[in-house]
């Protein structure tokens, strides 16, 4: 009876390293892909830069090239145009990988993450290779879907967050002037003063904040341009004008706070993304004036919608 189950004990330990043997392969690899909405310009600024990592590791930072996730140390050895090399350690192993990134669509960019290592001849130091490289491609891809999450956020790319709104109020009573600097508010206000003034004027409504575009067209010259939305369509007086925007029309659209450098660079954050998107703008962007400017001075405390029109 003894020997029959020595037997047996032998014979089933025989299968185990047998099975072993067949089911985990010499060199083991890992790997996760996936698809990012964005483009491979935004994949390059935070993959292949070191201290933009910090930015979206989900772990903890260790240095600009060392970075902790789980039980594991990721480290950067190598950046690349298209590809970053980097390894990951434990107290049971290392394993050299490699990120790599390829854009697929206008929009869309495949990420990479892959890597391969002997798993030895002891079966048991084999079949612990093999669990501890399992449990490395699952951190491999949470990491992946943290970074691709990062990425698909716009406040992370342009630093604000950016929507598709429509034209709600298509006509719009406007007037311009040419001034040598920028425009100061009080001469903005002037202007709109005068449009309310026509507005109740012709009896008219109106039907949203004012209107303000201020372009520069050389060193000395800002062409300022300020309008209201009205509720109909009426006959402006000679110095003023009526613009007719297309009902239902797209724009880019995003809310920022603070003043006029503020603005600017919202301006210049939805031109990128137009850029990025492949978007054609056929009118002029605009800011419409939340916080009245003219009781406010604390431009810290200015509300501003951004509306760039789009197709």
């Amino acid at each position: 009876m003894r020997t029959k189950i020595i037997a047996c004990v032998i014979i089933l330990l025989a299968l185990s390293v047998s099975a072993v043997y067949l089911l985990i392969p010499s060199t083991v690899f890992i790997g996760k892909k996936i698809n990012v909405n964005t483009t491979d310009a935004h994949v390059f600024q935070f993959l292949n830069h070191q201290k933009e990592w910090k930015k979206w590791w989900p772990g903890a930072v260790v240095s600009d090239f060392k970075y902790q996730y789980n039980k594991n140390l990721y480290t950067i050895k190598q950046l690349n145009n298209d590809d970053v090399l980097l390894t990951i350690t434990n107290p049971e192993l290392t394993i050299n990988t490699q990120i790599s990134f390829l854009a697929i669509e206008t929009n869309e960019v495949k990420l990479n993450w892959s890597g391969f290592k002997s798993s030895g001849f002891n079966p048991v130091n084999r079949f612990k290779t093999y669990q501890h490289l399992n449990d490395i491609e699952k951190d491999i891809n949470t990491i992946l879907l943290h970074f691709k999450h990062f990425l698909e956020n716009d406040r992370n790319i342009y630093g604000m967050d950016v929507k598709i709104s429509k034209v709600k109020n298509p006509n719009v009573l406007a007037t311009n002037l040419v001034t040598p600097q920028y425009p100061e508010m009080k001469i903005v206000y002037e202007l709109i003063g005068k449009l309310k003034q026509e507005i109740q004027k012709q009896h008219a409504l109106e039907t949203g904040s004012p209107m303000l575009n201020v372009h520069q067209t050389d060193f000395k010259k800002y062409e300022v341009m300020v309008g209201i939305p009205i509720n109909k369509a009426i006959k402006p007086p000679k110095n003023m004008f009526l613009n007719h925007m297309v009902l239902g029309g797209n724009m880019l659209e995003t809310t920022v706070k603070g003043g006029i450098n503020t603005t600017r660079n919202a301006f210049n954050q939805l031109e990128k993304y137009k850029k990025d998107h492949n978007l054609v703008s056929p009118a002029m962007p605009f800011e419409s004036l939340i916080t009245d400017r003219s009781k406010e001075n604390d431009t810290t405390k200015w509300v501003t919608k951004i509306y760039y029109p789009i197709f």
